[in-house]
């Protein structure tokens, strides 16, 4: 079985991750992070990284466990049609 992994993260993509996580809005950062993991521009460790970071926690300064960034993945993909309803709104935007 082959797989494909996704390419370096880009300097953009980690601004935008760790920009989506210093203005932190649950739903709206989730959705931001996890389109760009979708894309195949950033993976769940990254993202998990860059989440517990304490730097990019401005509300509590204490960061996000790598189990709760988890825990918001399986959320999304088991809302309503999961991972294609996800890859649909992606392609819609585009």
């Amino acid at each position: 079985m082959v797989t494909s992994t996704p390419l370096a993260m880009t300097d953009a993509t980690r601004s935008r991750i760790v920009d989506a996580f210093e203005n932190f809005s649950k739903w709206e950062t989730y959705s931001t992070v996890f389109a760009l993991m979708t894309q195949r521009k950033a993976t769940l460790r990254e993202i998990q990284e860059i989440a517990a970071d304490p730097r990019h926690d401005l509300e509590f300064g204490r960061g996000i466990s790598p189990a709760v960034i988890t825990m918001r993945r399986r959320d999304i993909l088991g809302m309503s049609g999961g991972l294609e309803a996800h890859r649909r709104i992606l392609r819609e935007e585009g």
